[in-house]
């Protein structure tokens, strides 16, 4: 019976794992989206959102896993 506690501990465990990580890609996913809505974005839509061009350039240019 043991052993079946185990085991199951064992599949729920990795079961957290796969949903964590379908999370994480998730939001990567998402923030790659955004910073390149970002871009498309002409200098009058940036100054109505309170964002420079410079910041929008640093924002794109940063790796999808960096928040």
């Amino acid at each position: 019976m043991q052993d079946i506690v185990r085991l199951s501990d064992c599949w729920a465990g990795l079961a957290r794992r796969l949903v964590d990580w379908h999370v994480g890609v998730s939001l990567w996913r998402e923030r790659r989206r955004g910073r390149l809505a970002l871009r498309t974005l002409d200098d009058r839509m940036l100054a109505d959102i309170c964002l420079a061009r410079a910041e929008v350039d640093a924002e794109v240019g940063k790796p999808f896993w960096l928040g």
